[in-house]
């Protein structure tokens, strides 16, 4: 099975945009965002910074053939952060939840997730409120779709460390109490930090030791230790350089490939078998950054139960279903695919010259 990761900035935008959706340098030639999910050839599609509120989603994006969503959005602002988790209706899960201190949820009796309990004892509910998580459990494992905060150059960038920790604190919390209930946890997403100083070109001068005087990275280093869980690209990939996802186009730094690895797949431990590949695609265009792919061999089991949280069963949208194959132009997987990893082309050192940017690991170009 197959999961891609991709920070989107702005889900509308890349998914009706031609201009702006190349896949592999080529236009996508396909409509809306059943086709930018199907050119994904994967699973499951996490994506971050949908830019979608509540009262602006509609049911072309809670309605799309073939896929079950699930959204969290910013309820303070609109336009702005947000996450959105695509499953194949064939890979269905048991249970999901759109925060880091929501409890997992499904329509069948057997389900009674109490790992969210001590979370949403200390977080409260306005640690959700910016839209940076959404949790689906696939019965396999758990898996964990999450847009940490980044920091801003103004007066508002110590009360907003303290937010990032909270998020990084959450998942932490969160994703040990369910591995201590046996459960197997795999988090993806941009996590607005770069793990060490061959995965941003902003820390190639920064030592070892100071590393970790960012409480921040600090945590997400602790927590890809591989103590519990590993980063499945360097796990793969050790000595691989230049291998970054993000990078600051309003200074060209994408053809310079000057830019930082954020965007992260964390695997349990108990899944380092099943790691077939993982890698980053750089050719593939449309946001600042790029998608990230891991394949796994594990076999998803069939869930049947009812999803409320999926966003084609909320209230709003019950009943309004679209007809798909009039809205959205069908095609056959081609060229212009995000292809299987080991068949895509420049994603090895060779392709830094077609590779990208980011602001320093921490400081964006852009409000997150």
């Amino acid at each position: 099975m197959r999961i891609v990761v991709w920070n989107v900035n702005g889900i509308r935008a890349i998914a009706t945009n031609e201009a702006a959706g190349f896949l592999h340098g080529k236009p996508r030639r396909t409509g809306g965002l059943r086709g930018l999910l199907d050119s994904c050839r994967a699973d499951i599609i996490c994506v971050q910074e949908t830019k979608i509120s509540r009262s602006t989603m509609d049911s072309t994006l809670a309605h799309v053939e073939g896929y079950i969503g699930f959204f969290s959005c910013c309820k303070r602002r609109g336009g702005y952060s947000g996450v959105a988790t695509f499953v194949r209706r064939a890979c269905r899960p048991r249970a999901s939840a759109h925060g880091f201190a929501l409890p997992l949820q499904s329509g069948a009796d057997d389900c009674a997730d109490l790992s969210h309990a001590a979370v949403q004892e200390w977080a409260g509910a306005s640690l959700d409120e910016e839209g940076r998580c959404v949790i689906t459990d696939h019965g396999a494992f758990v898996l964990f779709n999450v847009y940490v905060p980044n920091l801003p150059d103004d007066s508002t960038r110590e009360e907003r460390r303290a937010y990032k920790m909270r998020c990084l604190r959450a998942l932490s919390e969160r994703t040990q109490s369910l591995r201590s209930c046996g459960q197997r946890v795999i988090i993806v997403g941009d996590f607005n930090v770069a793990l060490g100083r061959d995965d941003s070109a902003f820390l190639a001068d920064v030592s070892e030791d100071d590393l970790d005087a960012d409480e921040c990275r600090a945590l997400v280093r602790h927590m890809a230790s591989g103590e519990h869980l590993f980063d499945a690209f360097r796990a793969l990939h050790p000595t691989r350089e230049r291998a970054y996802t993000c990078w600051n186009t309003k200074t060209g730094a994408r053809a310079l490939n000057y830019g930082a690895r954020i965007d992260l797949c964390l695997v349990d431990r108990e899944l380092r078998a099943a790691l077939h590949a993982c890698d980053i695609h750089p050719k593939v265009f449309g946001s600042d950054h790029c998608p990230l792919s891991c394949d796994l061999d594990v076999e998803l089991p069939r869930f049947t139960s009812p999803l409320p949280h999926a966003a084609e069963n909320l209230p709003e949208f019950q009943g309004k279903q679209t007809h798909m194959l009039a809205f959205f132009r069908r095609r056959a997987p081609g060229a212009n695919d995000i292809a299987p990893t080991g068949a895509l082309s420049g994603t090895t050192r060779d392709s830094a010259a077609h590779s990208d940017r980011c602001a320093p690991a921490d400081t964006p170009a852009r409000a997150r």
